[in-house]
């Protein structure tokens, strides 16, 4: 089943982190829509539900994962501002925070970028967008 997730309520936004952290994004896919007041980060993300077993040696396995692409939405805009110190081009997202006293969200990543938003309301989604990557394929001790 598609992911597919909408916080508007702030105790709504520990799902949307746990959808997006340890998913990678690159900066050139950080659009902000002045027009529609949205931004979207478009991020790859690993389905291990949707895994494939390839090869079983005693207690290790060879599994293909298949990556897929999502965006996250944050609608409501009033300001954007990002603040790129590393110059890496590809982060990984770590958790959002909101502030209701100022009206900021805040994205929160490992590899540092500042990425703060202050909007009008409320209201952020996780979407998959159907389209397929790659196949990530990697082993795991089970």
């Amino acid at each position: 089943m598609p992911l597919n997730i909408v916080a508007d309520q702030s105790n709504n936004l520990p799902s949307i982190t746990d959808a997006i952290h340890d998913c990678w994004f690159d900066k050139e896919d950080i659009v902000f829509h002045k027009d529609s007041s949205i931004l979207e980060i478009k991020f790859d993300r690993e389905v291990p539900e949707n895994r494939k077993i390839l090869k079983n040696f005693l207690l290790l396995k060879e599994v293909q994962i298949p990556v897929i692409e999502c965006i996250l939405r944050i609608y409501h805009i009033k300001t954007c501002q990002i603040t790129d110190t590393e110059k890496v081009g590809r982060y990984d997202f770590n958790k959002l925070e909101y502030d209701p006293n100022r009206s900021q969200i805040c994205v929160r990543t490992g590899v540092p970028i500042d990425i703060k938003v202050t909007v009008n309301g409320l209201r952020i989604a996780v979407e998959e967008t159907g389209r397929k990557l790659e196949d990530k394929v990697t082993w795991v001790f089970f």
